[in-house]
């Protein structure tokens, strides 16, 4: 951010890059380049060049500092001897053009700082000099240089405009401080306290009274002027039916430009800092109940007819909005429920939760959190929301048993399932609810030792069905979405089992042969080609 402050703050280096150098471009010099540190600086820290009234190339070089010039003679930094120094030698040595690699001469030198330049300095110089130099020399102290910038690079100067009116709006007042909202539809003006409570020690009085014409336009304005003084919601005033408006001494000359132009007063309720904590209990006709423990209700806005009080402030998914009718005692209640983009599994079951509950007619009550009080209750005969889908709840709340069986997070996506998260969210519901998983199966190849093939002839040979269980030690894993969970050892039941290669299995047993060596067993399913697969650990509820 630059402001005057901090040009002034600037050492030569960031003077030079960060300035001058974006600073002579923005006034259309050519070919302007850093010399500063350079062998052919020589003097010289920028080089450039313009057309003079002629049109010939008038070649440029400008002598930077960071320091305040002075008058002394002496070689010291800043001073004028140093000065006149720098300046004979950007004269009296010639510059590479940049572009062509051609040797150019100097025709005028610019001395600039960020700092001040003393009358007796420029005396000072130019009497170290010839006629013909001190003729070819320009000299731009920080007022100048800030002229400067804010002539050419307005975008960069406008943070000095903005910090002085900030430093204005600061001293203005010890309650409160002057709001400036500016966009493409002009400039909005307001008063905000400077800290909570200013309004209590130093209230602020604005008298104003409004007088509409018996005309259409004037009679929408007049309803809007009514709503706002009824219930506290905003409205927009034109001056042209503003008859009269006294304002504190303090902004009254502030204002005093804008209130001879056209303008637009907006009137609206602050709301108040003070919350009082509540837990509102929610009960439908099919004695479904829902609660949220704790919620911060502030006054929104108030009025001679109603009064509204909300927790937007407060940083929990759901959203109350109590009106109160002042004089009727009625009281109406809305209620959005906000989840975040991905949502843990469990914020959206307790948004279905909600939903469902509130799919019915139902009746609210509100309790002081403090006291524990009932101070409101209202019934509702109308529904808050559609019912959720039944499928739906029971997906999430099935993953809901499996996030705090697994101990791992899960996330719903905000985008529709894929077909093959379908199917997996399928298998985890049955897995969920009975441990069990169905389905078909065309062949099962498993390797035994001797004994183990003598026992599955005894089982499956001469063509005999039977019932194929095999233990699976190992843990399985499932992807939902983007997490992996655990849902342990398995035992998988092939039923009709067939064993294919019983006379190959026999002729193998027939021959003298290595205890240890293992035979392959071929299964076929005959007939239906069911399978069960069984998770354990939801079998016995252990995880």
């Amino acid at each position: 951010m630059l402001t005057k402050e901090s040009l002034a703050s600037f050492k030569e280096d960031p003077l030079v890059n960060q300035v001058l150098l974006p600073l002579m471009r923005a006034m259309k010099y050519q070919d302007v380049t850093k010399t500063h540190g350079g062998v052919n600086e020589q003097g010289k820290d920028i080089v450039c060049w313009c057309e003079d009234e002629l049109g010939t190339r008038k070649n440029i070089a400008i002598v930077a500092k960071a320091v305040p010039i002075n008058a002394q003679a002496n070689y010291a930094t800043g001073t004028a001897g140093e000065i006149s120094a720098q300046i004979r030698q950007a004269f009296g040595h010639t510059f590479l053009d940049p572009i062509t690699g051609e040797e150019l001469q100097v025709r005028e030198c610019w001395v600039v700082t960020n700092k001040t330049i003393s009358k007796d300095a420029l005396q000072s110089i130019s009497s170290m000099l010839d006629s013909m130099m001190s003729r070819q020399l320009k000299f731009i102290g920080i007022d100048k240089l800030w002229e400067l910038i804010e002539l050419h690079m307005p975008t960069e100067a406008v943070w000095q405009k903005l910090q002085e009116a900030r430093n204005t709006f600061a001293q203005m007042d010890p309650h409160y401080s002057p709001q400036v909202l500016i966009d493409d539809k002009g400039m909005s003006i307001g008063v905000k306290e400077k800290y909570p409570g200013a309004s209590l020690e130093s209230p602020l009085n604005i008298h104003a009274s409004f007088e509409f014409p018996d005309q259409p336009d004037a009679l929408d304005a007049k309803i809007a002027m009514q709503r706002h003084i009824e219930t506290g919601a905003a409205v927009k005033v034109e001056n042209k039916y503003i008859k009269a408006l006294q304002l504190p001494n303090t902004f009254k000359n502030f204002l005093k430009p804008v209130l001879g132009e056209e303008y637009t007063m907006t009137l609206e309720s602050v709301p108040n800092t003070l919350t009082t904590p509540v837990r509102i209990e929610f009960r439908n006709d099919a004695s479904e109940t829902v609660t949220a423990p704790y919620v911060e209700l502030r006054l929104m806005m108030g009025g001679t007819e109603e009064s509204t009080l909300s927790n937007e402030h407060q940083l929990i998914p759901l959203k109350f909005t109590f009106i109160l009718r002042n004089k009727k005692g009625e009281i109406d209640i809305t209620m959005e429920y906000v989840l975040e983009k991905n949502p843990y599994i469990s914020q959206a079951f307790s948004q279905l939760q909600w939903q469902a509950c509130l799919s019915k007619p139902f009746i609210a009550e509100v309790f002081d959190v403090s006291t524990g009080l009932r101070i409101m209750k209202m019934q509702r005969p109308m529904k808050f929301f559609e019912a959720p889908d039944p499928n739906l709840l029971g997906l999430v709340e099935d993953l809901m048993v499996l996030q705090n069986r697994t101990n791992k997070p899960i996330r719903l996506p905000s985008r529709d399932f894929t077909l093959e998260e379908r199917e997996t969210l399928g298998k985890i519901c049955n897995i969920v609810r009975t441990g069990k998983v169905r389905a078909t199966w065309d062949h099962f190849n498993v390797r035994l030792d001797h004994e183990g093939a003598n026992k599955a002839l005894e089982t499956y040979g001469d063509g005999k069905l039977g019932v194929l269980r095999i233990e699976n030690p190992n843990i399985e894993t499932v992807k939902i979405f983007d997490s992996v969970s655990e849902l342990g050892t398995t035992r998988i039941t092939f039923f009709n089992a067939k064993l294919s290669n019983e006379s190959e299995i026999k002729e193998i047993l027939g021959k003298p042969i290595d205890a240890d060596q293992e035979i392959e067993l071929r299964f076929l399913p005959e007939g239906q080609n069911s399978a069960e697969t069984e998770y354990i650990d939801w079998l016995t509820g252990d995880m």
